[in-house]
């Protein structure tokens, strides 16, 4: 498996334009079960320092410990939807 490339997860980050409480489907690999729930947290790159950008996009999602990497996340449109109707 290769390493993330920092310069692509940074723009993961600033590219994120959605607030706290999204609803997104978390995968955690390509054939796991779509898991889903909501952010708790905006974007951030994981190692980040006063020296390094950082090396992987994260988030805090509700209902797993720490944080996942960013693109095992995708909006849940059909349930941003909804709640905007309501």
């Amino acid at each position: 498996m290769s390493q993330p490339n920092p310069k692509e997860q940074l723009r993961l980050v600033e590219e994120w334009k959605h607030p706290v409480g999204t609803p997104v489907i978390f995968m955690a690999h390509p054939r796991a079960t779509p898991f889903p729930t909501f952010t708790c947290s905006e974007p951030w790159m994981l190692g980040k320092s006063s020296q390094h950008p950082g090396h992987t996009a994260v988030i805090a999602i509700e209902g797993r410990p720490g944080c996942v990497a960013l693109d095992c996340i995708a909006v849940d449109h059909s349930r941003q939807a909804k709640a905007a109707d309501e």
